[in-house]
């Protein structure tokens, strides 16, 4: 079933939003970028590919997980809110964050869309 025009371009930003965030995090989990602060290793590589892994469910049509890329991007963002205490913002967490925070809004977007109540109304998933 062709997807409305409004919600495949929201879908492929939302796509390409979620890449983009597990290219941050994978460059930070195979570099230490960030002086002060140790990034380097497995943590920041599962993230990034959890990113990976939920673009191409957004890109799939696959709307169930839309939900939990939301949480997954919101638990990320607050995450790094909590550990700002005794740590520097910089500007690649921030640009990060940023796409996080619009990615989140896409995903909000798809959701609150026509065609997802009535998708939520029926009981069904595309």
């Amino acid at each position: 079933m062709e997807l409305p025009p409004r919600e495949r371009s929201l879908r492929i930003l939302a796509g390409a939003l979620a890449a983009a965030a597990g290219a941050g995090h994978g460059i930070l989990g195979a570099v230490n970028l960030i002086p002060g602060e140790s990034t380097a290793g497995p943590l920041f590589l599962a993230i990034g590919t959890g990113y990976f892994a939920f673009a191409a469910l957004v890109l799939l049509r696959k709307t169930l997980f839309d939900p939990l890329l939301m949480f997954y991007a919101l638990a990320l963002i607050l995450a790094y809110a909590a550990s700002r205490d005794g740590q520097p913002v910089e500007p690649i967490g921030l640009a990060i964050k940023g796409i996080e925070a619009a990615l989140f809004l896409t995903l909000l977007m798809i959701l609150r869309s026509p065609r997802a109540a009535e998708r939520n109304n029926s009981g069904r998933d595309a």
